[in-house]
């Protein structure tokens, strides 16, 4: 094994991730709806909000599986 991380390192790098990419997204649909691309910049508003909560629920919702192992906490971790 060349590189590991921790599971929280883990964690704060993809929730990193995720912020990072929403940011970006919103500076480009502040910059569509300033060229009154309404559509386009309700769109990429749309996908930076996803993934912005999409971080949010990967900060609150962090799962052991070995600890938490029932069909509700498996639901969950499916959809992120």
């Amino acid at each position: 094994m060349l590189y590991k991380l921790s599971l929280k390192d883990a964690l704060r790098k993809e929730v990193e991730g995720y912020l990072s990419l929403a940011e970006h997204y919103l500076d480009h649909a502040k910059e569509d709806f300033k060229r009154g691309d309404y559509r386009i910049a309700a769109d990429i508003g749309y996908n930076s909000l996803e993934l912005t909560l999409r971080a949010m629920g990967r900060k609150i919702f962090t799962f052991n599986p070995r600890r938490y192992n029932s069909s509700i906490c498996k639901r969950i971790r499916g959809i992120w």
